[in-house]
């Protein structure tokens, strides 16, 4: 489905009539709504599952333009606003969704239900570049072919990317606008300030792979302080664990859901 939101056009997913609590995914840099595909099935079952191509990735329109912290954050709330999506939602983010979400919850408390941060961005040192995962990543846009595309992403993480996979995102950072999109986000995610933990009140889980390459399972110490806020770490997973140990994953994301 697509909608007309700020003057873009933006591609979305909602089974609108199911369950009475609301989910609303955030994928990450370079991602898409396909970025659920092993959760959205499953948890579509019990809750009003609402999930984006945000903008300037995916489907959705591309405008030249900042891709901010701001701009996402603000984009988001809009889009609940004009899908007449009511308050509160439960927000589950991977990486620069899960930067995404955290700002949305300390900016906007009252929107925001339960809080799911999977591997997220924005709790790193300020201009984190670093990593040898996100080094490899990134050179997805200097790819020719969708076959260096799979090379990039293999080595990246420590999961399998199958071929179909990779030449989708070849074929999407093919479009007009698409590098320009994502070379903005990463700089406006790697430089912005870092998020103040202590300013969420909303219940928390947060999610790590042990063997994540591209933003180290290090970077999780901060959360141990946290109030309100438990954690949990996959063995023999990567950057990704909601595609990496989807039926763990959409277990942890229901059984948080329904506590009280």
């Amino acid at each position: 489905m697509y909608a007309i939101i700020d003057n873009l056009r933006i591609r979305y997913l909602d089974n609108a009539s199911v369950g009475k609590k609301t989910l609303v995914f955030l994928h990450g840099l370079g991602g898409a709504i396909e970025s659920w595909s092993n959760n959205l099935g499953y948890l579509s079952k019990m809750y009003r599952v609402v999930a984006f191509d945000l903008p300037g990735f995916g489907l959705s329109d591309k405008p030249r333009r900042n891709y901010t912290l701001g701009f996402f954050s603000s984009f988001v709330l809009r889009a609940l606003r004009e899908l007449k999506i009511g308050d509160p939602v439960n927000i589950i983010g991977s990486s620069l969704g899960g930067q995404i979400a955290a700002r949305i919850a300390i900016t906007s408390p009252g929107k925001v239900g339960k809080l799911v941060l999977i591997s997220p961005a924005g709790f790193t040192p300020k201009s984190f570049l670093s990593s040898n995962g996100l080094q490899k990543y990134i050179r997805i846009l200097d790819a020719s072919s969708s076959a260096e595309i799979k090379k990039a992403l293999s080595e990246a993480t420590t999961a399998q990317v199958r071929c179909d996979d990779a030449h989708m995102v070849y074929e999407r950072l093919s479009m007009p606008g698409a590098k320009n999109a994502f070379a903005s986000a990463l700089k406006y995610s790697t430089t912005a300030r870092r998020i103040n933990i202590n300013k969420i009140k909303s219940p928390t889980f947060v999610i790590w792979g042990k063997e994540d390459r591209v933003i180290p399972v290090r970077f999780i110490l901060p959360f141990i302080e946290m109030k309100n806020c438990r954690l949990y770490i996959l063995e023999n997973c990567g950057h990704r664990p909601h595609a990496e140990k989807p039926k763990v994953i959409n277990e942890i994301i229901e059984r948080f859901i329904e506590e009280n």
